[in-house]
């Protein structure tokens, strides 16, 4: 992990940075606080190519994308709604 990186830097760097190092079965990833709600499509973009390249592996591990917020976030959702990254982030794990 690379603090403070979104997840359009995560798919760039997934091969050499995870694949290949090792084969997991299970991967966990968790860009929703560093990726921008500015832009929706980049987030969308970014999350789908983690996920897309983790899945079209022969030897594709199990994802799990974890959601977390910031402090700011708590207000959205105390309002009965998701923040935008989480929103998004959602949508990718629902489609796949």
């Amino acid at each position: 992990a690379i603090g403070g990186t979104d997840s359009r830097y995560g798919a760039h760097r997934l091969d050499l940075d995870v694949f290949d190092l090792c084969k997991p079965d299970l991967l966990f990833v968790e860009f929703c606080v560093n990726d921008d709600p500015e832009t929706p499509d980049q987030t969308l973009r970014g999350i789908e190519g983690v996920v897309r390249q983790a899945r079209g592996r022969a030897d594709a591990p199990d994802v799990c994308l974890l959601m977390a917020s910031s402090s700011d976030d708590l207000a959205v959702v105390s309002r009965s709604r998701l923040p935008t990254n989480i929103a998004l982030h959602d949508a990718v794990a629902t489609h796949y």
